[in-house]
């Protein structure tokens, strides 16, 4: 994950939510910038990530006097690909097909299928649950990787499908960011009738032939904490854990409110 230390204005989730939303990435959160952002932008809802190590933001969030509410943690691994054995499938019927626009289709039904269960996790945050529904984050999520993982403009983005056979099961997105020599994969899934069969570690694999491929050295990728299988996985392959992070959702609803009243 690249670091913002700025509120972000999102744009794919206040189309589909209805909401003015704001994405704030940093490791120490600074409530003073937050307080005079939330003013000025008159913001509804911000996810907040910040490192773990970040002791104070609970009382930092506490002092905006906004309601906010803790969303879990994401652990970041990471493995340098030429440090480590060459990746090999463990199925041999397992390929991989890069997304294009003309497979929009199928990449809307493995979202439907694969991140059914949590897609952001708004849906389940009090004051929200009731103005988000699980599908409009599903209908979100899915929008916003057909349109910007689509290699042919986006030349810094990928996605692929896994396929067995000639069936789709999964996908896999990533970014890399070159001057850095880093590749970070941001979403993955399996489908539910093809989950448990060992075939996920194929998705790790085909991320790190893909850096060994390009000269990147350096594959990152997250699993949230409650995720044991997918942090199981990485470890695996030879990935280790090198920060914590925690998600908090902000949701003082300043111009929701506005509209209500």
């Amino acid at each position: 994950m690249q670091t913002m230390n700025t509120c972000e204005y999102s744009a794919y989730e206040t189309k589909h939510f209805g909401l003015k939303f704001a994405r704030y990435n940093t490791n120490c959160i600074d409530a003073d910038y937050l307080n005079y952002t939330l003013c000025n932008e008159q913001y509804d809802v911000v996810r907040i990530r910040t490192s773990a190590t970040d002791n104070w933001a609970n009382i930092k969030l506490s002092n905006l006097k906004h309601p906010f509410f803790f969303h879990g943690g994401i652990r970041r691994y990471a493995v340098n690909c030429f440090e480590v054995p060459p990746p090999q499938f463990t199925h041999t019927n397992i390929s991989f097909e890069l997304y294009t626009t003309q497979n929009k289709h199928i990449l809307q039904s493995l979202f439907s299928l694969c991140i059914q269960e949590e897609p952001i996790g708004y849906c389940r945050t009090p004051l929200l649950q009731n103005i988000i529904s699980k599908e409009a984050e599903t209908n979100c999520l899915s929008e916003f990787y057909c349109c910007l993982y689509n290699n042919n403009e986006y030349a810094s983005n990928y996605l692929w499908f896994m396929k067995a056979d000639e069936n789709y099961i999964g996908f896999v997105a990533l970014t890399v960011y070159y001057e850095a020599l880093k590749v970070d994969a941001t979403l993955a899934g399996v489908i539910p009738t093809y989950q448990n069969k060992g075939l996920f570690p194929n998705i790790i694999r085909q991320v790190r032939k893909f850096c060994i491929e390009n000269s990147l050295p350096n594959f990152t990728c997250g699993a949230r904490l409650n995720n044991m299988y997918s942090q199981w996985a990485f470890e695996k392959e030879y990935m280790k854990c090198e920060e914590t992070q925690y998600v908090y959702h902000l949701a003082p609803l300043l111009s929701f409110n506005k509209v209500q009243h």
